[in-house]
């Protein structure tokens, strides 16, 4: 692990020769989480959740995007003028329900930094007891832990609440899914895996989508399979519209919006899985279908049910196997992904590299999680054949937002009841 303060001027260095590279003005989201390493789903969303507003009040281009120990990190750039952008961007700290949870730094040529206090503004107050921050935190007037308690609760309330405009723990998942290094072939924050037509900015521009028309869920379009596969015919359709016709999250769509139908019509967190299981046999009258998507052809060149009959299972690797090691493993994404990647049936992996690489892939997965074999061994397989795991992807983000509502059930029942 760099130390923090490499890590920071190496990003004020990037910072430097962006700027004199693209000119205008430079903006850099920050999670302001407590301690060393501020990687953890919950900053991961705070700053997600800032940046995606953000880019709908000022226009501006994504350059980078770095995730270390400083936290996830998007660096744009604006042609507007650094004061302009410094009074937009304190307004949306100051009004955003996670603003308080971000830091916002704007940069010129002219001025190395555009602070608060050029704008006129007051220092930004601690969480806590409303004294100045910089005092607070210099003065170590309050634990680690009290602070980080206070940043989680608050990303939390967001997650929980009834919101007509985001369904924002959708997003939470789909989002963190993407912050692991074990790629597989996939798209992640630090490679676009094997894919040509997909990277990171294009999968946020999907989550923004997706959250927008999630908003919309109501206990209506989760009565019953029928009723929830024509919500799902319309998520998909706003998400290839805002992709340009590029498949980012159909896959997702499908159990996600399976285990929130369930956690409509469960009572109890137990019985998630019954419900789901229930609802899903709709989907199974697809095999009858002439439709020709890979999971289909699947089925009919090798009887293998997929995603379908997981679901119509109740999705039992989730609940007993990939749920209760994401807890034990304190929320490790990467152990976690590989720990599906060994045990699903990825009907991704099998249509690209058939059922002999297959069984090697998994293989390699077992051995890189035992520590017998170095990551890269593993990600230059999948890139050699072509592999792409992206059912482990939706299945990591689905163990991620099953998590969410083990934690909250009751609150987020409530989301749902209209």
């Amino acid at each position: 692990m760099q130390n923090i303060l490499e890590l920071r001027e190496e990003r004020v260095r990037l910072q430097e020769a962006l700027l004199k590279e693209h000119g205008g003005s430079l903006l850099s989201l920050r999670p302001n989480f407590p301690g060393g390493d501020k990687r953890n789903l919950y900053a991961n969303f705070a700053v997600y959740s800032l940046f995606s507003d953000l880019v709908q009040k000022l226009p501006s281009k994504l350059l980078t995007t770095l995730y270390t120990e400083e936290g996830l990190t998007f660096i744009l750039n604006t042609q507007m003028p650094a004061f302009e952008a410094k009074v937009i961007t304190v307004s949306l700290e100051e009004g955003h329900p996670l603003g308080r949870l971000v830091d916002i730094d704007v940069y010129s040529q002219r001025q190395p930094e555009i602070s608060r206090g050029d704008l006129g503004q007051a220092p930004r107050k601690c969480f806590l007891c409303g004294q100045d921050a910089v005092i607070c935190t210099r003065s170590k007037a309050h634990s680690r832990e009290a602070v980080s308690e206070y940043f989680i609760q608050k990303v939390v309330q967001l997650l929980v609440q009834k919101d007509k405009y985001r369904l924002h723990m959708l997003e939470f998942s789909l989002l963190n899914e993407l912050l692991r290094r074990v790629s597989l072939g996939c798209v992640t924050v630090y490679t676009n895996g094997v894919h040509l037509d997909m990277d990171f900015p294009l999968f946020l521009r999907s989550l923004r989508c997706l959250g927008e028309y999630g908003a919309r869920l109501s206990s209506f379009d989760m009565k019953d399979f029928p009723s929830l596969r024509r919500f799902g015919l319309g998520m998909e359709a706003a998400m290839f519209k805002a992709t340009d016709g590029v498949n980012t999250h159909k896959g997702a769509i499908f159990s996600h919006l399976l285990l929130l139908a369930g956690l409509c019509h469960a009572q109890s967190f137990n019985e998630l899985p019954i419900a789901i299981a229930h609802l899903a046999q709709g989907s199974l009258s697809d095999f009858a279908s002439k439709a020709n998507s890979y999971g289909l052809r699947l089925y009919r060149e090798r009887g293998v049910l997929g995603v379908r009959g997981d679901a119509a299972q109740g999705f039992p690797k989730l609940f007993e196997q990939f749920l209760p090691f994401f807890h034990e493993s304190s929320e490790d994404l990467d152990q976690t992904m590989l720990v599906i990647a060994e045990n699903l049936v990825d009907t991704n992996v099998l249509t690209r590299c058939g059922t002999e690489y297959t069984k090697e892939y998994r293989e390699l997965c077992k051995g890189v999680r035992s520590g017998r074999l170095e990551l890269n061994i593993l990600e230059d397989f999948c890139l050699q054949h072509g592999i792409s795991a992206g059912g482990a992807a939706d299945m990591l983000s689905l163990t991620i937002l099953t998590s969410i509502i083990d934690k909250h059930f009751f609150a987020l029942k409530e989301v749902f009841k209209s």
